[in-house]
């Protein structure tokens, strides 16, 4: 259970969590875009930033490492397979003098370079658009988020509900999955999660479950008449840091600045020929 990569709320009272919803969803909207287009050692440059913020959101070291151990095994494929597909298929993309050799083992094998390229800018924007989302989902209340999207962003409250049951509900369904594969060790029985095995004894009770749990939600939905009033009241008041208006203006700034630099270095690409 130590493992698992945890996907929720985190209640704290660190910097960040004291920093509203709207202004943490322009940071990342800024790391984002920064993030598809930049070269790769400035998506190098932005993990850093993004683990230098990590004391400020009150999350312990573990849980801020845990993410790695399944971002790191998902770089293997991206970072391997498009050097060797590219090259087999060198003829078709034009690629026919980006041809590389790698001596290893005696052996010789050929790849190439804008796959390796391709794959690697890959992993990078990954992973800094993955860290900076559970940043701000690790200190950001579902609740506020959705007031804040449907009091400031004008967003239909019926599709910002959607966006609250989507991270209250992935928690849940990830905590029972827990509880499911203790139970099942703890009753000594050995199974394999990528077998059919596997699926039958883990995923399909769990998926059943969370079907459960929410048509349980939906009757519950209907009976308190949701979706009835074109309004929706909120009894919690957001919590605003002071001189909130110039705080998002500097965050947008930044983010602005940040990317500017990015396009002014001549390889800001969504493609990573760069």
């Amino acid at each position: 259970m130590a493992q698992e990569v945890v996907l929720g709320y985190h209640d704290g009272d660190s910097v960040l969590h004291r920093i509203d919803p709207l202004t943490k969803l322009i940071a990342l909207l800024g790391v984002i875009v920064f993030a598809i287009g930049a070269p790769i050692d400035y998506n190098g440059w932005m993990l850093l930033a993004l683990f230098a913020a990590a004391p400020f959101s009150g999350v312990d070291l573990k849980t801020f490492l845990r993410p790695w151990s399944v971002l790191i095994p998902l770089w293997v494929p991206f970072i391997l397979l498009p050097p060797v597909l590219f090259h087999l298929q060198r003829g078709l993309l034009g690629l026919a003098g980006d041809t590389a050799h790698l001596h290893l083992f005696g052996q010789d094998f050929a790849y190439s370079r804008y796959g390796l390229n391709y794959g690697v800018k890959i992993a990078a924007r990954g992973s800094v658009i993955g860290i900076a989302s559970l940043l701000v989902l690790w200190t950001t209340h579902p609740r506020d988020l959705v007031q804040s999207m449907v009091q400031e962003l004008r967003a239909p409250y019926k599709y910002a509900w959607a966006v609250f049951l989507a991270l209250i509900y992935v928690p849940i369904v990830q905590h029972e999955t827990q509880i499911r594969s203790h139970a099942l060790h703890i009753r000594g029985v050995r199974y394999r999660r990528l077998s059919l095995r596997g699926l039958r004894l883990l995923a399909i009770p769990v998926i059943f479950r969370s079907l459960r749990r929410g048509f349980s939600t939906a009757l519950s939905m209907e009976a308190r008449g949701f979706g009835v009033a074109p309004q929706r009241a909120f009894r919690h008041d957001l919590h605003y840091p002071p001189h909130v208006g110039l705080l998002r203006a500097a965050v947008a700034l930044v983010a602005v600045l940040l990317i500017g630099v990015a396009i002014a270095s001549g390889r800001f690409a969504v493609m990573a020929h760069s």
